[in-house]
């Protein structure tokens, strides 16, 4: 599990609704951190996201934005826009549910047993992609899935420079040296840069 870098505002996740059902073992596992290294699971059938199966981005914390169960017994604990990663509260296990397509999954008989199939895969994002799906890939991905990364966010997700000095590699070097030559940049963004 990886921790959201301190000096970068946080997303505004939404968070995890107060229920006593909820597993000790999820709270165990967040105090790790909230995005995750392995974060593919396989799918018994296509998603909107892949033929194999489909990406936890980030788990969520209790907080003062609790989400709303999408069923009395179907609690989010991880959400990008219209996906869910459920808890099933009346039957056990994990459920996947894309209420933008209406698919309902059963990927797991336990979070124990989600934890465990989580993989890793290179990131594969086609925009239009979210903040939090962006991010996260960031974190997870090799020096070599980087230079993929930062041509799909020179578009739309500027904010992506102020990450460079925590992706220590060489592909995030290069692309702070192309960021100081070519790109118009605020003054914090060329002092972060010029400084790293």
């Amino acid at each position: 599990m990886i921790n959201w870098p301190a000096t970068i505002p946080a997303l505004p996740l939404p968070n995890l609704p107060a229920d006593p059902r909820i597993p000790r073992a999820y709270f165990d596992l967040i105090a790790q951190g909230q995005w995750p290294r392995r974060f593919f699971v396989t799918t018994t059938e296509p998603t909107s996201e892949s033929l194999t199966g489909v990406s936890v981005h980030a788990f969520l914390a209790p907080g003062p934005r609790p989400l709303t169960p999408l069923t009395p017994d179907l609690v989010p604990f991880a959400q990008d826009g219209s996906q869910s990663f459920c808890f099933d509260l009346a039957h056990g296990g994990v459920r996947f549910v894309d209420s933008e397509v209406d698919q309902w999954l059963t990927v797991a008989p336990s979070l124990e047993a989600f934890v465990a199939q989580l993989t890793w895969q290179p990131p594969q994002l086609v925009a239009p992609v979210s903040d939090q799906a962006f991010y996260h890939a960031l974190m997870v991905a090799t020096d070599a899935e980087l230079p993929a990364l930062f041509d799909l966010a020179r578009a739309d997700k500027r904010d992506y420079l102020d990450w460079l000095p925590f992706l220590p590699t060489p592909s995030a070097r290069a692309e702070a040296a192309f960021a100081l030559q070519y790109m118009p940049l605020t003054p914090a963004q060329r002092k972060l840069l010029s400084a790293w």
